[in-house]
């Protein structure tokens, strides 16, 4: 069952890398994104409720964000060789970085700040034809929002790839098709495979751990490589955990983690790890104050709620300061919510502050 359960955080990774494109790409498409140009009249209507901007002059306006694109580079480049436009991958994540902010603005404004992209980046000739590609690709992204309205492929993801196989290739060629969403269909095609996999109860978990394995050899290299980044904290903090139960040293936590992720890493972890520390002692303080208090005004006839809140209330303001008193009742209520108590009850225990996931909520 454990091996059933890693596998399927392995293919959760995979689908979800080798899907981001796809389901980015079927997003942004918009009934405006046929293959003409924008009309710079057609984008001033658009603005006419905004700020005005060059749309005629295809100069972006330097103090535009956009909330989804803040303290980000732009992806992607715009590639040209003997004065001609190469269509590439790199295009593609250049078009889709601006088209991310879908949503912010209309289509037609963002498209016209990809057009002002081009003309930055290429040279008159090339820029034609960017252009040229940039039509293909917000038609097929038209064609391919298609997708989600046809039921017959909800439940049925080997036929939506092919049908997007298909659509990929009458948008722009077997040849091109490939070039720019092989890979991604490579990947998908494998993250099926795996999944299938993981359904067939005829199976052992060697039996599955083995064909996962063999099944992974057909990824391509860069999604292999992106998987392995995604699950290095992961395998990393069980490697920890076993160092330390093993009884290794804190100098030996600190040398694997530079082995894997570099000495800066590694002192950020081990300070994050002397932080973890002093908080739980401060839980465990806390809490033995708290029961300390509450066994005391059991004691009292005349406490009433009102009173016990307060002092419970006052011993939180003295061990933690604001934002950890946030931190602290958030703690407190999951725990009383995984036991069905109220928040002032002595059965929330301890061990809800130690696990490590809710106590790195900072």
């Amino acid at each position: 069952m454990r091996a059933r359960i890693w596998a399927l955080g392995i293919v959760g990774l995979a689908a979800a890398g080798a899907a981001a494109g796809l389901a980015q790409r079927a997003r942004v498409g918009e009934p405006s994104a046929t293959g003409a140009r924008v009309d710079a009249s057609e984008v001033a209507l658009e603005e006419e409720e905004r700020e005005p901007w060059a749309v005629g002059e295809r100069r972006v306006r330097p103090e535009t964000t956009w909330r989804s694109l803040r303290r980000t580079q732009v992806d992607g480049d715009l590639d040209h060789e003997a004065g001609s436009s190469v269509p590439n991958r790199r295009a593609l994540r250049l078009f889709d970085y601006f088209l991310t902010a879908l949503g912010e603005e209309p289509l037609a404004q963002i498209r016209a700040r990809i057009e002002a992209e081009i003309e930055a980046r290429l040279p008159p000739g090339a820029a034609a034809e960017a252009r040229t590609f940039l039509d293909q690709y917000l038609a097929y992204l038209d064609a391919a929002r298609a997708l989600a309205r046809v039921d017959a492929f909800a439940d049925d993801p080997e036929r939506r790839l092919q049908w997007l196989r298909e659509l990929r290739r009458e948008h722009f060629g077997a040849e091109l098709a490939h070039e720019l969403f092989g890979e991604e269909e490579n990947a998908t095609r494998v993250a099926l495979a795996q999944r299938r996999l993981l359904r067939d109860e005829a199976l052992s978990p060697d039996q599955i751990s083995e064909r996962l394995a063999a099944l992974e050899e057909q990824m391509p290299e860069t999604y292999r490589e992106a998987r392995r980044r995604a699950m290095a904290p992961l395998q990393s903090r069980e490697e920890v955990r076993a160092l330390r139960e093993a009884g290794g040293s804190e100098r030996e936590v600190w040398a694997l983690r530079e082995s894997a992720f570099g000495a800066e890493a590694a002192d950020r972890l081990q300070a994050l790890d002397a932080e973890r520390l002093d908080w739980r002692r401060r839980v465990a303080s806390y809490q033995a104050a708290r029961e300390a208090a509450r066994d005391a005004l059991e004691l009292d006839p005349d406490a009433t709620p009102e009173t016990r809140q307060a002092v419970l209330d006052a011993l939180r303001e003295r061990h933690f300061d604001g934002p950890e008193r946030v931190r602290l009742w958030a703690l407190e209520a999951q725990g009383a919510e995984q036991r069905g108590l109220g928040e002032d009850s002595p059965e929330t225990s301890e061990s809800v502050f130690a696990d490590d996931d809710l106590v790195n909520l900072h």
